[in-house]
């Protein structure tokens, strides 16, 4: 962007980030499990992007992925900022208490304001299998 004023700048990097963001949403809903790695590697350019905001590009943050299966009833540790459980078991299983069904996911998202995080979520993959998906 180099060139360009500033504000627009700013204008420009919104509008990317609106269009990245309006692509991710329809993958997410198209096919979720092809999709789930995609979706978050552009959540975080996301990220990344939103951070270069404030007039340092070059600061990164590092994320850390991790992929889990809970076969009990636990809790997510707090201060996750993306969040996707997927029940790859054959019985139901529990997610703040309410019932995921087998193939299902539920995803709690990214926020745009970095210092964001999740709080402990109590899951439960007593008799199946929870795919837990975290980034922090």
């Amino acid at each position: 962007m180099a060139g360009l004023g500033w504000e627009e700048e700013i204008k420009a990097l919104r509008e990317r980030l609106r269009s990245k963001i309006e692509s991710l949403k329809e993958a997410k809903y198209q096919n979720i499990d092809n999709d789930r790695c995609h979706l978050i590697e552009g959540l975080a350019d996301i990220e990344l992007s939103l951070g270069s905001l404030g007039g340092n590009a070059t600061t990164t943050t590092t994320l850390t992925p991790t992929i889990n299966e809970i076969t009990t009833a636990t809790d997510i540790a707090a201060g996750a900022r993306y969040i996707s459980i997927k029940n790859i078991g054959t019985s139901d299983g529990k997610i703040l208490g309410a019932v995921i069904r087998p193939g299902k996911v539920v995803d709690f998202p990214f926020s745009p304001v970095s210092s964001d995080r999740y709080v402990a979520i109590a899951v439960d993959g007593t008799n199946t299998k929870l795919e837990v998906m975290e980034i922090r």
